[in-house]
């Protein structure tokens, strides 16, 4: 007998025994029909004979369409062209709880009481949720990282929340690892980036940099802007597109006039074009006698008469 919920799942099938015979016999002849009748009589006989047969074909069915599902789950995962930390975490997730539930049947059709069973996994599984609210808030954290992919390995980011920045090193289910660029590892919790904002310097391939330079009053504007430009032009690091450099006036101040020098770079370029130019300009502009203002103190000091002497 197969468990209450498999029998109550069940069709009810009726078969006719001779049109089953008549439909064979189309096929194969009268001859072997008669044969196949006989010896599916000789298993079924067999079946009933033995006990234990029904509750081994059932296991041996169960496992079959187990591991025929998880074939198919497997399928479709490479399909999806997920990362493989990804790809074999949902591996692992299905396998636990497609053959969790072939056990579930084999255990009934073994006459176990699965509703115990249940019943039992559900309570600890309440108590394992309470203990381990951290730990699964970053778990699950984890797996909608890894699907959504905010920040990858070899990518520069900065995190809001806890103002980390640095290169990814690793994206686990529990936490992620990054490089500052002084070379520190810094470990950060999976729920803390989910929760907060996450700057991606490096995913769109070419960065934007700003530089601004404190020049006097006394320089000419035309020409200042033309010391910035050529220099900017020379480099090979910095790009024409998606905007050509750019050198303006942005700010006077009360001392001096802001010049910023705009630009588009590659990533992986940005802080290196920046000290080159940084370099280039200040050179550039000096050879040129244009003054880069800085902050000093002049001092005055007045002669004051002499006291007179009392008598």
């Amino acid at each position: 007998m197969y468990p209450v919920y498999l029998e109550a799942a069940l069709p009810e099938i009726e078969i006719d025994a001779g049109q089953v015979k008549d439909a064979v016999e189309n096929v194969v002849g009268e001859e072997a029909a008669d044969a196949a009748a006989k010896a599916t009589k000789n298993v079924i006989d067999v079946v009933d004979a033995t006990p234990w047969l029904k509750p081994a074909i059932t296991i041996l069915i169960t496992l079959l369409v187990a591991k025929l599902i998880m074939s198919l789950i497997n399928r479709g995962l490479r399909r999806a062209k997920i990362e493989a930390t990804t790809e074999r975490y949902l591996h692992s997730v299905f396998r636990i709880l497609i053959y969790g539930i072939a056990v579930l049947v084999i255990a009934g059709t073994l006459g176990i009481n699965v509703t115990s069973i249940v019943a039992m996994f559900s309570v600890v599984g309440a108590a394992f949720a309470l203990a381990a609210q951290d730990t699964l808030a970053n778990f699950f954290a984890g797996i909608l990282l890894l699907m959504t992919k905010p920040l990858k390995m070899g990518e520069y980011v900065a995190l809001g929340g806890s103002g980390v920045e640095g290169t990814v090193q690793e994206v686990s289910l529990m936490h992620t690892r990054l490089v500052t660029p002084d070379n520190r590892i810094v470990i950060v919790p999976n729920s803390s980036i989910v929760s907060n904002t996450v700057t991606n310097n490096t995913r769109g391939g070419v960065r934007r940099v700003d530089l601004k330079f404190a020049i006097s009053y006394n320089a000419d504007i035309e020409e200042t802007k033309l010391v910035i430009l050529r220099t900017m032009n020379l480099n090979d690091m910095v790009l024409d597109a998606p905007e050509p450099p750019f050198a303006r006036v942005t700010a006077l101040e009360d001392s001096y006039v802001t010049y910023t020098a705009r630009f588009w770079t590659k990533a992986d370029d940005y802080w290196n074009v920046q000290f080159d130019l940084l370099e280039s300009i200040k050179k550039n502009l000096d050879a040129a006698g244009i003054e880069i203002s800085y902050n000093h103190l002049n001092v005055h000091l007045d002669t004051l008469p002499a006291p007179k002497q009392s008598r």
